[in-house]
């Protein structure tokens, strides 16, 4: 069996702060009004929704895209015009809606000669065009916040196809081929059992790279290919997205992104000895290093300064192209990072006015309070067994139960509760209440992710919200010291 350890540090998680609209094809059909201002009557809020998501990218706007044209988009088309030029009068005519697509497009070209954008320049300031400037912004040293503000547009305006991202060339000047190309697993000197993994086996931009057991699956496989001058690309097979990271000096996060041809997705390879490479990136000239020395599942895999350490070591071992394997196979870790997955693309869902949602209508008990019935669903989501009678009948499953001290009690009973935390197990919380004694857990959640002394977790029916009636919410905010948490479920 495999275990799923405590993972060191998981903390990238990357969520749109923006809601996704339709985005047209076409700048031509991007307003059909001739003018929108506030007070005006019959406007389109698709079409309001338009001018805040491009006021919003060009740093102009800082609100809600709710489609109203309130105080708010009011004043962000002043600024807007007063930053270009134009008329200062709030009210979004032809000339200020003519200027707002002129000035996204021409952002969106200029990514898109750089290689950061792919996308149609259609004066949409929508998510692809802000993972492109965000993915600007990071290589060019600029706070990564997806805004075209002043800085930014200086950087775009300057910048050129061969400069490369600020003196990132300079931090690895002996760089030099050192293997073939071809398909990779890439095993840690810590244990030659651990191998780099993608979490989750995922596919989006900023999906944390870690450690995980060698499981022959191809979120583990890496096509290493020598790009010249000594430098490596290094691209997961599943998602076909490269190695990358955030360039904030030492502890910075290590995650996939899409092929972009910048200095953060550049790699040297460096002989250690036996076998054995330092992966250096080109930009930072830092390695990528095992947090803390360790290699349990689910260990965190940052950016160090080099130090000679195990933890620093890698192996590559050649492979063929593809496992054949589906990411969701039966295997125990799988099951539990799926199990994962789905807890993290939930966040956000809400109950109605009866209190209803998805998961206490699956479990047949409409209106009731569902945090041990969100976990519960998730695991069926996952594949995962649900056990319904008093003893553990599989290797990895879940108590099927609404109540929280059921399922803290069977964990207990089955050898499955701890006082440590791990990515993938239930957390319980305890019952302050008279009847505590009775039901000592009163709610549970789902640690998705442990960064320092902090837990990442998704929790339902929490986050009590202008509904009033409970949502899924992912949790940064609970510390590992905590009184209130009673330990914790594993599911294996």
């Amino acid at each position: 069996m495999k275990y799923f350890k405590k993972a060191c540090a998981i903390a990238m998680a990357f969520t749109m702060a923006t809601a996704v609209i339709t985005v047209p094809v076409q700048a031509a059909t991007l307003y059909t009004s001739n003018a929108l201002y506030r007070g005006k009557s019959g406007m389109d809020t698709t079409q309001i929704k338009y001018l805040q998501y491009n006021l919003r990218g060009m740093d102009c706007y800082y609100g809600d895209i709710d489609g109203s044209f309130g105080p708010a988009t009011a004043e962000a088309v002043k600024k807007y015009q007063r930053k270009y030029g134009l008329d200062v009068d709030g009210s979004a005519g032809p000339q200020t809606l003519n200027s707002i697509v002129s000035e996204v497009k021409s952002v969106q070209n200029k990514l898109r000669e750089l290689g950061y954008y792919n996308d149609e320049a259609d004066g949409v300031f929508g998510p692809g065009t802000t993972v492109a400037v965000k993915a600007f912004q990071r290589d060019y040293g600029l706070s990564a916040d997806g805004y075209v503000g002043p800085n930014t547009m200086e950087k775009l305006r300057s910048a050129s196809p061969n400069q490369g991202a600020i003196e990132g060339a300079n931090n690895a000047t002996s760089a030099v081929k050192t293997i073939s190309d071809g398909t990779y697993k890439i095993e840690s000197a810590l244990d030659n059992n651990a191998v780099i993994d993608i979490a989750g086996g995922r596919n989006g931009n900023m999906e944390n790279v870690q450690l995980w057991k060698w499981a022959d699956v191809d979120q583990q496989r890496f096509r290493v290919k020598h790009e010249g001058g000594g430098y490596y690309s290094i691209v997961a097979v599943h998602s076909n997205k490269s190695l990358d990271g955030e360039n904030k000096g030492a502890y910075s996060n290590v995650y996939q992104y899409e092929q972009n041809n910048t200095d953060m997705q550049r790699w040297v390879l460096e002989p250690a000895g036996g076998n054995y490479y330092y992966i250096k990136n080109k930009r930072t000239g830092l390695y990528l290093d095992a947090c803390d020395g360790r290699s349990d599942n689910g260990t965190n895999v940052w950016f160090y300064e080099g130090n000679g350490t195990d933890a620093q070591k890698w192996k590559f071992v050649e492979v063929t192209s593809s496992s054949g394997k589906d990411n969701n196979s039966n295997d125990i870790d799988s099951k539990i990072q799926e199990f994962v997955r789905i807890a993290e693309r939930e966040a956000g869902v809400k109950a109605d006015s009866n209190r209803n949602v998805k998961y206490n209508k699956w479990f047949g008990m409409p209106g009731q309070p569902w945090c041990v019935m969100f976990t519960v669903w998730v695991a069926n989501e996952a594949g995962i067994p649900l056990e319904k009678g008093s003893s553990a009948q599989y290797d990895v499953s879940i108590k099927y139960t609404a109540s929280s001290s059921a399922c803290y009690n069977w964990c207990i009973d089955n050898g499955r509760f701890s006082t440590t935390p791990e990515v993938g197990s239930l957390i319980f919380i305890k019952n302050r209440g008279s009847d505590r004694n009775t039901y000592p857990a009163e709610h549970t959640g789902i640690v998705v992710g442990i960064s320092g002394n902090k837990l990442i977790t998704v929790e339902g029916n929490t986050g009590y919200d202008s509904y009033k009636y409970g949502k899924v919410q992912r949790k940064e905010t609970r510390k590992i010291s905590d009184n209130n948490i009673l330990g914790y479920g594993r599911l294996y």
